[in-house]
């Protein structure tokens, strides 16, 4: 048996565990709530703010795109808008629907690689800290989310110290070990501080399609520590990670179990949806394109 073969066998293999544990969460979950409950909050919401959850949910990952793309860029490989955004919603196909494929990052890598020459570990680095810059604006929104929370405003100061903190030890780490990124350092963080509060009013939207329109803080929260759960390459897009964070968190913060599980598989079935729409580029790879 090859290489090839083997190392094919085992994205396969790694594909369907993640499927396997995401199953495994969602049947636990089910099994924790009432599903006919679930079934009467999915058919009696508000199209109306489901709707405009899905526009907010786009325009975040138009701005995400955006972010990535200014990596890019430092990288002297500033890509057409249009193009970065085809090639962003491929790697969201990619991610989800493709078993043992190649991942959507893995994907832009090679592309840029062939048409740049650019070297894949600088490639790499810039993914992996655009990643970065998403999780430190989810942690900024979770301490400001977290003053809400009775038990934690004793320590409001202290948290709200973190913030700076980590802005600061953030760049003075850019600037010592990835210097190329430091210019963009600031224009990063606000696309990234934008998606997250797109995202933010996006779950607050599908909440309130629900009929929770006075415990909003609270579930915006479990979201924000929901897309932490979702990041970790257990599951298919975070789907299973994401209930039970809302259906333990819903229990400890006193919120209605059915409505956090709920908004959560919404928040999953808008973001699939969206992710949908980049397989039509899978038949037909965008041109490259870049801004010159």
């Amino acid at each position: 048996m090859s290489n090839k073969t083997v190392i094919d066998w085992k994205r396969y293999l790694v594909f369907f565990a993640k499927v396997g544990v995401s199953v495994l969460a969602l049947i636990f979950v089910f099994n924790q709530i009432n599903f006919t409950k679930v079934y009467e909050l999915l058919t009696q919401s508000n199209p109306w703010f489901i709707a405009l959850a899905l526009l907010l949910v786009l325009f975040s990952q138009w701005v995400s795109a955006r972010r990535l793309n200014c990596f890019f860029e430092a990288l002297d490989i500033p890509l057409k808008e249009s193009f970065n955004l085809r090639l962003y919603l491929l790697g969201m196909y990619y991610n989800l629907f493709l078993p043992g494929g190649v991942g959507g990052d893995a994907y832009k890598i090679i592309l840029l690689h062939q048409h740049s020459k650019v070297p894949k570990r600088q490639l790499f680095l810039a993914l992996l800290l655009d990643r970065l810059a998403g999780l430190a604006a989810i942690g900024y929104f979770l301490v400001v989310l977290s003053l809400g929370v009775d038990f934690l405003y004793p320590y409001s100061l202290y948290l709200m110290c973190l913030i700076p903190l980590a802005y600061w030890i953030l760049k003075s780490l850019l600037s010592r070990f990835a210097h190329q990124y430091s210019k963009i350092y600031k224009q990063v963080n606000l696309y990234a501080l934008l998606v997250q509060l797109a995202q933010v009013i996006a779950i607050i939207c599908i909440v309130c399609a629900l009929g929770a329109r006075t415990q909003w803080m609270g579930y915006a929260l479990l979201f924000l520590i929901s897309s932490i759960a979702a990041a970790l390459p257990l599951t298919i897009g975070g789907a299973g990670a994401r209930e039970a964070v809302f259906l333990y968190g819903a229990s400890f913060l006193s919120l209605h179990e059915e409505v956090a599980v709920t908004a959560s598989l919404l928040f999953y079935i808008i973001t699939v949806f969206i992710s949908f729409w980049g397989g039509i580029y899978s038949f037909n790879t965008p041109r490259f394109e870049l801004n010159r």
